[in-house]
């Protein structure tokens, strides 16, 4: 049979409060992930809406714009669309 000694008893007490702190930082750490982790996600979602709208922005451009015609004189590729007479 063996017995616990106060010193015993004193390093349980020691090594208890010490796992405990350990687990409240691992808490606190976790925490701070799943925040981080969320703000990733906004910041992706925002970036997403954000290349849809340039996307949409560019695709209205480009309807907005018209063949030139092909009897122009030798019109250089960037040259090939003109604004659309509104």
């Amino acid at each position: 049979m063996s017995h616990t000694t106060d010193a015993d008893r004193e390093t349980l007490g020691t090594t208890l409060t010490s796992l405990s702190k350990s687990a409240d930082g691992l808490s606190r750490s976790v925490r701070q992930l799943n925040r981080a982790v969320d703000d990733l996600q906004l910041s992706t979602e925002r970036w997403g809406e954000n290349q849809r709208a340039a996307s949409e922005s560019l695709s209205r451009a480009a309807d907005s714009l018209e063949p030139v015609s092909a009897g122009a004189t030798s019109a250089s590729a960037s040259d090939s669309f003109a604004p659309a007479d509104d």
